[in-house]
């Protein structure tokens, strides 16, 4: 038997926890799957944001001004700091701190919202806007989860989430599949009824 939920969202980037969230919020049961995973095999939620582009470059970025500030701009005030040295070990240990703390942020919100987290990867396995789409998860063992169709109309609430289609967007996909449509830097998938 499948666990049932009104949304379900496949990815956690920016775009999917942010929506799982709001679903949540709205009152919605919220499933929300991600296969992102740490060194440690952790979830890593947050994705290509949060993982290896803004979150760690940023970390990296202020690590690297902080130097440029203790070698260069320091003087000026009066400063003078002798023997400075940069430890890119330590650097990136810093970063991964980082990254860490916003993958466990996001667990934390989710719990906070009561979003059921499945950690995997998501495929859709069958059903339709009427019977509820069934959505297999591959890790953790193999679970499906189920949404089932809203007999209720919340109009403040987008169309996606109404169960008429389920659409998620990634911008991680290296091959993404032909039925995707491309709007800038993000591809938009969606299962119409």
């Amino acid at each position: 038997m499948a666990d049932s939920f009104d949304v379900i969202v496949i990815g956690a980037g920016p775009g999917g926890y942010i929506a799982a969230i709001r679903a949540a919020q709205l009152g919605f049961r919220v499933a929300c799957v991600d296969d992102w995973q740490r060194a440690d095999g952790k979830p890593a939620l947050g994705g290509t944001c949060t993982n290896v582009g803004c979150i760690p470059s940023k970390a990296l970025l202020q690590s690297s001004e902080h130097f440029e500030h203790a070698a260069h701009g320091f003087a000026a005030h009066g400063i003078d700091v002798k023997g400075l040295a940069i430890d890119v070990p330590r650097m990136i240990a810093r970063k991964e701190q980082v990254v860490r703390q916003n993958n466990d942020g996001i667990l934390f919100l989710f719990k906070k919202n009561k979003v059921a987290f499945y950690h995997g990867r998501g495929a859709f396995a069958g059903g339709s806007a009427k019977s509820g789409w069934l959505v297999a998860v591959s890790g953790e063992g193999r679970r499906a989860i189920e949404m089932v169709p809203l007999a209720f109309f919340r109009p403040f609430v987008h169309s996606f989430l109404m169960g008429g289609f389920v659409g998620f967007c990634t911008s991680s996909l290296s091959n993404p599949p032909p039925w995707t449509t491309k709007f800038g830097t993000m591809r938009w998938n969606a299962v119409l009824s």
